[in-house]
């Protein structure tokens, strides 16, 4: 899994979306040789490059060769959509993401973080699929706050994932 906090945040967002671009592509045939695959957001240089989905460099060597990515799961801390169109593009393209995220923020009724609004956040929050997604919502400003009860509730998220 992957824990960002603000920008990193959207960036997460992207990193998961792409992942599941890359499951929903269809695998070239066994009687063919493995081509160059790049990023249908752009390929080689651009701003979604596949080196966010895949283990090696960007458009190097044969599909086979690259080894995808299985994602578990993702905590989104006073995250935001990333401003950057590319991005915003595979985001709405790929929503709901289907990936299980636990979203922390601040509430903007306590005025606490002045950094990022609670609906930036929120915006982040409904890219996500409504049956894998889960917020925290506090009072304590721009941080991941470290209360017994918000701690709990991390932990309770991250259970899911313990394999026993």
């Amino acid at each position: 899994g992957l824990l960002r906090f603000s920008q990193g945040g959207g960036v997460v967002a992207a990193i998961a979306a792409l992942l599941q671009q890359q499951q929903q592509q269809p695998k070239p045939p066994q009687d063919q040789p493995d081509a160059i695959e790049q990023s249908s957001a752009g390929g080689c240089g651009s701003a979604v490059c596949d080196t966010a989905v895949y283990s090696k460099n960007c458009c190097t060597g044969p599909i086979s060769q690259r080894a995808p990515v299985n994602l578990k799961f993702v905590i989104v801390a006073s995250g935001y959509v990333p401003p950057n169109a590319a991005l915003q593009q595979v985001l709405q393209q790929q929503r709901p993401i289907q990936v299980p995220s636990l979203h922390i923020y601040a509430a903007s009724q306590t005025g606490s973080d002045r950094q990022v609004q609670q609906q930036l956040s929120e915006e982040l929050f409904e890219l996500f699929a409504p049956d894998t997604k889960q917020r925290l919502v506090h009072d304590a400003g721009h941080l991941i706050p470290s209360n017994r009860t918000t701690v709990a509730q991390i932990i309770s998220f991250l259970q899911t994932f313990v394999q026993p």
